[in-house]
């Protein structure tokens, strides 16, 4: 029995000590591997693995402190499965102490021992269900990578410090002077001085890693890039609450540096052709191609110790440098707007220049844009000589959209010289002052006597006025408000004077029209008479109610009150009270007498048949023409009708409103004539009042206007007094109206100019 026992095992032993010594030299292999990394014995773990895997994973001694972030299992070997890849190569998977989750060691044998040593480990992640394998030795080389950038910048030598970064960031960095070069990379690596902080996480796919690096005020993101089986650096973002120190991106950073300093280095040499191609071209060629660059003087390109910092959004970014009283942002961008994709290399370029100066008394910050500070006085001096020459289309291109849309869009081409102020035909005689706020900028200057200012918007380096205002009587006074309420006075005074029934219609309001305008196809004698009166200078405007306001033009001697309303989003004439002497009997309304008139006509059949018309208005985008009139019989609109000269008053007053504040005006001054007494005095014989549709024309008389009515108190001089005189034939009085009224015992009388 003895003997067969022993017979049995001498059998089998041969085939135990075969299969046991080979797993047994792969688990010694292993054993001695993570027994040294357990130890963090950093030379014998270098003699159990091969040149390979020492060149990628411990080139430096650090990396027995990289290799810990990996956490390789140690313990006890289990040799789980062998498969031999080659003679010389074999994947073992084994498994550590009680767990049961494998790990593979590739394993190699040595050229020169020809023992087995560790070429490679392999940890198995599972990430969203999918297995994936990764090589520590590919991480520690990673691991290592990152260290060994952050090791370098901080000893800041440039040329270690542009070799452990891709070429094109390198470009980047390599184009910026020594000082802001130092400065940046300083800037990245301030946080990660320390060793103990470097716990960073890792995603790798192929040939590119992403790697966040904790730091006490945020994060560092590295994009990394195998080139040649080493890892660069192509990429770094800072994350930090410290706005200051927050970059969005290394390279984009590095690129803006490199035109900002390219930049103040041209403008300093006043080298054009170089500012050129660092510009935008609106800034270049509306702002600095002429302009003498020595008015405003901006930090030199080294800075000088001045604090500065990038922000950016998306394609744009602001290079902003701190100095003492002053804070210099430069506007930057890359790309058009057109360009879906931007190429990586495409530069940034400035696109303006903002200053924000402190100090003083008021330790106000005062904003301004270099685009405003050099081509400011030439837009205002431009703008100055079309309004005196009446260069309409210089005008509306030297003017913002606001300013055109309200005024000089409704202008017509030879009626500028006479809706324009006339100050306009002084020159500018100098510059007093100037104000800058962001986009907005005022230029006071000395113009005919007086102090004007100029209002300049700034919309990406394209400077336009926007309005020109004076001071008067603690009143400030607007260009554009005055213009645009003038404007349906000057274009009423103009068809009357030419007998434009039609533009009169599309300047009318709806009641004008109903009553005067749609009963005849001329105008009337009398109508005509309120020409000279229209052209007098502006001397108040009041409110009268929510949609309507009162014109005064001229004073109480000579003049008018003009009642504009708001109708199909435009500024419309109701009526208007010819002013020709302080007295009640020498003032009247317009369109009562338009309406006596027109019944005289009527009664003696000595007017054309009239056309029934409606009037239509201009649309918001409609450009340059008057709002049209259609007759019932029309399908297409009136042909946009030739500008008339404008006869005007001569008076030794500018024409320029003397008072512009909206004021409220009393209702009865401008009451509707149903609401105000009717006149007693019957009808002249064989008048017929015209039927209105379904309206009753009540019995009108032409009768004074009653004193408390023109309570109004205008601040011009009054001019000596005058009488009434006869009408002339030609209806273009220059100093009196051609417009007689007749006293109450002459109520019977023809109407004036029809004896």
């Amino acid at each position: 029995m003895r003997h067969y026992f022993m017979r049995t095992v001498l059998a089998v032993l041969p085939l135990c000590l075969g299969v046991g010594c080979a797993h047994m030299a792969e688990r010694q292999v292993i054993t001695a591997f993570t027994t040294a990394l357990e130890k963090e014995d950093y030379q014998t773990l270098k003699v159990h693995t091969s040149d390979d895997f020492n060149a990628r994973a411990l080139r430096t001694a650090e990396a027995m402190e990289d290799i810990q972030i990996l956490r390789v299992p140690t313990g006890e070997v289990s040799v789980v499965e062998v498969q031999e890849e080659s003679p010389t190569e074999k994947l073992v998977a084994v498994t550590n102490g009680k767990r049961t989750k494998k790990v593979y060691y590739r394993l190699k044998q040595s050229d020169e021992s020809e023992e087995w040593v560790v070429d490679d480990v392999y940890l198995r992640q599972n990430k969203g269900g999918v297995k994936v394998d990764k090589s520590v030795a590919e991480q520690m080389d990673l691991l290592l990578s990152v260290r060994e950038f952050l090791d370098t910048w901080h000893a800041g030598e440039r040329d270690r410090v542009l070799s452990v970064v891709t070429m094109e960031l390198a470009d980047s960095l390599r184009a910026l002077p020594p000082e802001h070069l130092d400065r940046l990379t300083k800037q990245v690596v301030a946080e990660h001085g320390a060793s103990k902080s470097f716990r960073p996480k890792a995603q790798l796919d192929d040939d590119v890693a992403i790697v966040s690096l904790p730091r006490p005020t945020g994060k560092m993101i590295l994009k990394m890039k195998l080139l040649e089986d080493r890892w660069k650096v192509a990429d770094v973002a800072v994350e930090s609450r410290k706005d200051k120190e927050h970059i969005e991106s290394l390279r984009k950073t590095a690129m803006a540096m490199q035109s900002v300093t390219q930049f103040l280095s041209a403008y300093a040499e006043q080298d054009r052709e170089r500012l050129a191609k660092v510009c935008h071209s609106k800034l270049y060629e509306d702002c600095l191609a002429l302009a003498d660059l020595s008015q405003e003087q901006l930090p030199s390109s080294t800075l000088d110790g001045a604090e500065y910092y990038v922000k950016m959004e998306g394609r744009q970014a602001d290079y902003i440098i701190e100095q003492p009283n002053r804070v210099v942002r430069l506007s930057l961008s890359r790309g058009g707007v057109e360009l879906q994709e931007l190429p990586e290399d495409s530069p940034y370029v400035v696109e303006e220049v903002t200053l924000y100066e402190t100090g003083g008394v008021t330790d106000e910050v005062a904003e301004k844009r270099l685009s405003v500070v050099f081509t400011g006085q030439a837009i205002l001096q431009l703008f100055q000589e079309a309004v005196r020459d009446g260069n309409l289309p210089m005008i509306r291109n030297l003017v913002t959209a606001d300013f055109n849309e309200r005024v000089w869009r409704m202008v017509p081409n030879d009626d500028v010289s006479q809706l324009a102020p006339h100050l306009f035909s002084n020159p500018i005689d100098r510059v007093v002052s100037t104000q800058f706020d962001g986009a907005v900028s005022r230029f006071t200057v000395s113009q005919g006597g007086l102090d004007l200012t100029y209002v300049l918007l700034d919309h990406r380096g394209r400077v336009r006025v926007d309005d020109v205002k004076f001071e008067n009587a603690d009143q400030i006074v607007s260009m554009k408000e005055t213009m645009e309420i003038l404007l349906p006075i000057r274009t009423y005074a103009s068809a009357l004077a030419a007998g434009d029934t039609e533009t009169l219609q599309r300047y009318s309001s709806n009641d004008l029209n109903r009553l005067v305008w749609t009963q005849a196809e001329s105008v009337p004698k009398a109508g005509q008479a309120v020409i000279s009166h229209l052209g007098c200078p502006l001397a108040d405007i009041r409110e009268v109610g929510t949609d309507s306001m009162m014109v005064v033009l001229g004073d109480e001697n000579f003049g008018a009150k003009v009642m504009l309303v708001d109708e199909h989003g435009h500024r419309l004439v109701d009526d208007i009270i010819v002013v020709n002497g302080k007295q009640p009997e020498q003032r009247a309304f317009h369109k009562r007498v338009l309406r006596t008139e027109i019944a005289y006509h009527a009664s003696q059949d000595t007017l054309p048949s009239r056309q029934k018309m409606t009037p239509t208005m201009p649309s918001p985008g409609d450009t340059g023409s008057a709002p049209e009139v259609l007759t019932a019989e029309q399908t297409e609109p009136a042909e946009a009708l030739p500008s008339q000269p404008l006869p005007t008053q001569p008076s030794a007053e500018p024409a320029w409103p003397s008072a512009s504040p909206i004021q409220p005006a009393s209702f009865e001054e401008f009451a509707p004539q149903e609401l105000m007494e009717p006149a007693t005095e019957a009808i002249p014989t064989g008048a017929i009042p015209l039927p209105m549709e379904d309206e009753e024309l009540p019995a009108m008389s032409f009768r004074p206007v009653e004193a408390e009515e023109w309570d109004v108190s205008l601040p011009i001089e009054p001019a000596p007094t005058t009488q009434a005189v006869e009408p002339t034939p030609t209806g273009n009085s220059t100093s009196k109206s051609n417009f007689q009224v007749i006293p109450d015992d002459d109520a019977f009388a023809s109407p004036p100019g029809l004896e």
